[in-house]
């Protein structure tokens, strides 16, 4: 967890408490005895390195810490979608992907193969369509406690738009 924290920037030990906290408060509360030691582990494995500023230490993750932190996707993946929390601001769809892996494999072997890959066609198709190349406004995505929800169609950011699918169209195949 403090991996995927510190990916996105560096901090301190208590910006990570802080985190910590607002990601799964109120009912977990970070406390130094378990942030601290955790921090030493993880130097111990040179997984993230800790530099001295105005009597703070700052930490960041290391490129060895960026491939463990790779390796465990799934893993992460799996206590976000458990917790109902998006760890990393990642814009990538890595960690989207790997959250829905987490999320469909205990079906596995339970359900239709090809009904699911229909399902997937139709969604892939809606996804595709999201970048606006065929000039039609969607609902915009956008962030709430770190979880992605929709708004009303309108323009996403600046000078973009994403475009609402239409039903029915385009499939991908696999």
């Amino acid at each position: 967890m403090l991996l995927a924290l510190l990916a996105d920037r560096p901090m301190h030990g208590y910006e990570l408490m802080a985190e910590l906290g607002r990601l799964f408060g109120p009912r977990y509360r970070a406390s130094p005895g378990s942030v601290y030691p955790a921090i030493d582990a993880l130097g111990a494995e040179r997984l993230i390195a800790g530099e001295e500023h105005g009597g703070r230490t700052t930490y960041r993750i290391t490129s060895a810490g960026e491939g463990a932190l790779n390796d465990r996707a799934d893993v992460l993946a799996t206590l976000e979608l458990r917790k109902g929390v998006r760890v990393r601001q990642d814009d990538s769809l890595e960690p989207v992907l790997a959250r829905f892996r987490a999320r469909l494999a205990p079906l596995s072997g339970r359900v239709d193969p090809e009904a699911v890959t229909a399902v997937l066609d139709r969604a892939a198709a809606k996804i595709e369509r999201l970048d606006g190349r065929d000039g039609r406004k969607a609902k915009c995505p956008t962030r709430s406690n770190g979880l992605l929800s929709e708004r009303t169609p309108r323009t996403c950011g600046v000078g973009t738009s994403v475009a609402r699918a239409a039903p029915g169209a385009g499939s991908v195949s696999t």
